[in-house]
């Protein structure tokens, strides 16, 4: 059985495509497509199918472009100083995986930029907690370098 995709909008086929699209654009049309890549996506591929073998590893496929793309998008908008459509993506980022630390610390940078300290040593807390009591473990050396920074300028 197949889908006619003129009838039928699916969001992970739409997301793929639109991906799949911005890997083979270059500059300004790359950032564009993957914004409309990130847009499409739902969040877990049906989530109620977890017995289901054969979602499991479409559900990782898509949730892991998708935090790259998130990621790569988010990293070239504070590298091009473009800080308010990077917090946006880190911020959607840590809804997406609370324990992406790489997120974490983009959104500390950002608010680092932004002169916005006690923001950045926020964020920081907070993952240092979810840390705690999720995994029983802190921030890789590289937050906490982050920190001590935050915390000394």
């Amino acid at each position: 059985m197949s889908l006619n995709r003129d009838l039928v909008w699916v969001d992970a086929g739409a997301f793929e495509r639109a991906f799949g699209d911005a890997e083979a654009a270059e500059g300004t049309s790359s950032e564009v497509s993957l914004q409309h890549a990130i847009d499409h996506y739902r969040g877990s591929f049906l989530p109620d199918d977890t017995g289901e073998h054969w979602t499991v590893s479409a559900r990782e496929r898509l949730r892991s472009r998708f935090i790259a793309g998130l990621s790569g998008l988010a990293q070239r908008y504070e590298q091009g100083d473009q800080i308010e459509p990077a917090i946006s993506l880190y911020r959607r980022g840590i809804e997406t995986d609370e324990l992406a630390e790489d997120f974490y610390r983009g959104l500390m940078r950002c608010y680092r930029a932004r002169e916005e300290r006690a923001e950045a040593l926020a964020v920081y807390r907070r993952l240092k907690q979810i840390l705690s009591v999720i995994l029983g473990i802190g921030p890789s050396p590289a937050t906490e370098q982050l920190a001590r920074e935050l915390r000394t300028r």
